[in-house]
This record gives C-alpha cells, structure tokens and sequence, in this order.
C-alpha cells in the first residue's frame, strides 16, 4: 500500500515536471518567433 502511494507521488512529481517543461519550450519557441521576424525586419 505505501508502495503504490509512493509511486503515485513520484508519477504527480514527474507529470508536473513535464508541464513545467513544456511551458519552457513554450516560451523559447515563442521567444525564437520573435527574434526570427526581429532579424527578418532588420535585413
């Protein structure tokens, strides 16, 4: 029983990791964007 418990926090850990991770990505695909048509602007 504590067994599963314990795995099952471990697993909420993981997935909130890979949300935060995400997020991340997020961001630096959006910050590639605006950097990209920042570049493109200036040639």
């Amino acid at each position: 029983m504590a067994k599963k418990q314990k795995k099952s926090v471990k697993k909420r850990q993981q997935e909130r990791q890979e949300r935060e991770l995400m997020k991340l990505l997020d961001n630096l695909i959006k910050e590639q964007a605006v950097n990209s048509s920042e570049i493109q602007r200036q040639c």
